[in-house]
């Protein structure tokens, strides 16, 4: 006897999901996400593994690129906020020893009673054997870590006091606190050669605690040495004040053999580590500086291998070994770097009256036909 349905079974609101005609067979779940991760490398075409090769590549070379760009914004990006070109008047000065990274100390004396000098000629020598890059300007940027010393002179001995410790001596030194393009206050060539100046004006040639010393014989001069001298009327010449260098050691002796009878020396002593006598009254002194003239004997115009920064300077005449008489004649296309360097420049004495035959130098030339120049020169000695 046939039955009528009930009412569970013929009312939809009350069936099971399961008797529910449009879920009798649930789809089967997807594996897309599992299939696209699952790439086998035999079932993956050539092109697929060359997209991939190439992919891993740009990004390997993107972060060689980071570092690359980080070293170089360190060398070239301007700093604490500092103009990299002269703007306005066509100067700004900016040395700010707070930014650059000291010389590296082991290859700095640590002994505290090495004397200052050594200190001092040390500092600079490390500097050279670390030298890469350089250009002469007057907002420094320096880097010893990646060999970049783009300065100018009186920043560089500012650093080298620095480095060498001698931060002492060199707070001794007046800061040029009057023109506002020097920001931050430091001294520049004007002030080292005032302060020079200043201590043959203190009595025994010594001042600022005992630190500094004048040199009042030109022929007393030695390494680590300071010789400065201020343009007169810079001011309307060009926006350089004046210059200072720091004796140094030359690269090799200066002389086989010492002419001093010829010379009329027989008499004077001098180190000729650093010192080659012209004459009774003029010398070779060698030196080294950050400068845009080539010296005689400059390192600067040897075009080493390891400085990437060149320039030609048409104007420059070429610098000759001192003695070597079998180079070619002087010419105008040597190739020079303005920056940082060693060289020769010549000095002229004068006797002083009453000083038991002492000279005090009274006039400079940077290389040999050089024009030269009458300036007060000032010699000191950190002690």
């Amino acid at each position: 006897m046939h039955q009528p349905p009930s009412e569970t079974e013929t009312s939809p609101l009350l069936r099971t999901p399961s008797h529910t005609p449009h879920h009798r067979h649930p789809p089967t779940p997807l594996r897309t996400t599992k299939r696209l991760t699952r790439i086998h490398p035999r079932s993956s075409s050539p092109r697929t593994l060359a997209l991939i090769a190439l992919t891993v590549s740009a990004w390997v070379l993107a972060a060689r690129m980071v570092v690359v760009v980080r070293d170089l914004y360190a060398v070239w990006a301007p700093t604490g906020g500092e103009p990299t070109t002269e703007v306005g008047e066509g100067y700004r000065y900016y040395c700010n020893l707070s930014e650059y990274p000291v010389l590296p100390s082991p290859a700095l004396p640590s002994n505290k009673s090495t004397s200052p000098s050594h200190r001092l000629t040390t500092a600079g020598l490390t500097l050279l054997s670390m030298l890469r890059t350089t250009t002469y300007t007057h907002t420094s940027r320096i880097n010893p870590h990646l060999g970049a010393f783009h300065t100018d002179c009186s920043c560089l001995l500012s650093y080298l006091l620095h480095s060498g410790g001698l931060d002492s001596q060199f707070e001794d030194i007046p800061k040029e606190r009057g023109d506002a393009r020097v920001r931050p206050v430091m001294p520049r060539a004007r002030e080292f050669a005032g302060f020079l100046r200043g201590l043959l004006a203190d009595s025994g040639g010594e001042g600022k605690g005992g630190r500094w010393r004048a040199v009042e014989d030109m022929w007393d001069v030695r390494a680590g040495d300071l010789v400065a001298w201020e343009i007169p009327d810079w001011q309307g010449m060009n926006k350089s004040t004046g210059h200072v260098v720091v004796v140094v050691p030359a690269e090799s002796a200066l002389d086989a053999t010492r002419e001093d009878g010829r010379l009329g020396m027989q008499d004077r002593e001098y180190d000729d580590r650093v010192i080659r006598p012209v004459s009774a009254t003029s010398m070779w002194v060698s030196v080294m500086d950050a400068s845009g003239v080539a010296h005689e004997g400059d390192s600067r115009c040897a075009s080493p291998s390891h400085i990437l920064t060149r320039e030609t300077q048409e104007e420059m005449e070429m610098v000759t070994v001192l003695g070597d008489t079998s180079l070619p004649p002087p010419s105008t296309s040597t190739t020079c770097i303005k920056g940082v360097g060693r060289g020769f420049i010549r000095l002229y004495g004068e006797v002083v009256s009453d000083s038991e035959g002492k000279q005090r130098p009274v006039a400079f030339q940077f290389r040999e036909g050089a024009t030269v120049r009458y300036y007060p020169i000032f010699i000191g000695r950190v002690v």
